[in-house]
């Protein structure tokens, strides 16, 4: 495959600004030789299961959803924080 030809053993893809990669993100999830181990609603990353060392999420676990859905409310909440500190920061010239 071209990913063995140039010895590819990481995928970042970009899911929410190229929903073009989502092709691609299902057939590497649905690969027995490459594992998801990050997923937070704007990326994903999958690595080769042969040199994996992270936790493999499965999309099917209730704990996994829960852990990936935490994740983006905490992200969220960072979000919502920084927009209400940029709006009452002081105004300097």
């Amino acid at each position: 495959s071209l990913m063995d030809k140039h010895d590819i053993t990481h995928a970042v893809l970009p899911i929410a600004i190229f929903p073009r990669y989502l092709p691609l993100v299902k057939w590497l999830y649905k690969s027995h030789v490459w594992d998801l181990v990050f997923v937070n609603g704007e990326s994903v990353i999958f690595i080769k299961n042969n040199i994996n060392t992270y936790k493999i999420f499965d999309l099917d676990s209730r704990e996994d959803i829960q852990d990936i859905n935490s994740e983006f409310l905490c992200k969220a909440a960072a979000v919502k924080c920084e927009v209400f500190q940029a709006k009452h920061r002081p105004f300097h010239h």
